[in-house]
């Protein structure tokens, strides 16, 4: 009997310490640019999505296109590509990437809710103040780390506008 107790109780904390190491997480989000005037404008009422693999780097565009789009600052990392000026995010072809999609409040913030461990994109956009610009956001995450909280600002984003 007292074995069979040990092993019940072994069982039970080995069970408990995976569900432990094995918890999805909530990533919350904050997106707001900030210009000239100094307060930050939230990135209100905007889906974004979590995606499983960087789409930039694919033949595929996962934008539409309207018209083409030259970067107009220097936040484009080395060796990144810019993907097109876009009117919207195209979810057909980043449908076997989508990981999940939040949208933001009238404040900006949203939350990724269940992310399991691992590395994953969070990828949005949003018109700007300039005539016909856009930021668009690609920013890597790593949920195996203590990530929670992600800003989203023109800092962390590409900067677009058409020619």
């Amino acid at each position: 009997m007292r074995n069979k107790f040990f092993l019940i109780t072994f069982a039970l904390s080995l069970l408990i310490s995976m569900m432990a190491c094995n918890t999805n997480k909530t990533i919350t989000m904050k997106a707001a640019l900030i210009y000239k005037v100094g307060a930050a404008q939230p990135v209100a009422r905007k889906k974004f999505y979590l995606l499983k693999e960087d789409v930039s780097t694919k033949e595929k565009t996962f934008f539409t296109t309207k018209g083409s789009a030259k970067a107009i600052n220097d936040a484009t990392p080395a060796g990144s590509s810019l993907p097109p000026l876009s009117d919207g995010i195209n979810e057909s072809n980043i449908k076997d990437y989508i990981v999940t999609t939040t949208e933001t409040d009238f404040d900006g913030n949203a939350k990724f809710q269940n992310v399991p461990s691992g590395t994953f994109y969070i990828v949005g956009y949003t018109a700007t103040r300039e005539e016909f610009g856009y930021i668009v956001w690609n920013v890597k995450i790593d949920t195996t780390k203590s990530t929670e909280t992600v800003f989203l600002d023109q800092n962390n984003a590409f900067k677009m506008s058409s020619y």
